[in-house]
């Protein structure tokens, strides 16, 4: 399992696996906000979740306060029940 940031390559699949009401153009720009690891002035960052070569989630951190920061896997349907959001975490 490996963890890392989405690029624009990557737009098709996530439109396909989680948010099929985007365009491809949409999704290309949600991956640009995710990758300003800013979202309302605090930190935050967006990773993909993967097990060889296939995404099987996401998984994000953000920060509330400085001493707050939260972490929230999400396994896509075909992906669950396989240890994959604890291994992330």
């Amino acid at each position: 399992m490996i963890l890392r940031s989405f690029d624009a390559s990557d737009a098709s699949t996530l439109r396909n696996l989680a948010y099929p009401s985007l365009s491809i153009e949409q999704m290309r720009s949600l991956i640009e906000e995710w990758n300003q690891k800013q979202f309302k002035g605090h930190y935050f960052e967006m990773f993909a979740i993967l097990s060889g070569e296939a995404i099987v989630g996401t998984i994000s951190l953000y920060q509330h306060t400085t001493a707050v920061v939260s972490i929230g896997p999400e396994i896509f349907i075909p992906h669950r029940r396989q240890g994959f959001a604890k291994q992330a975490m």
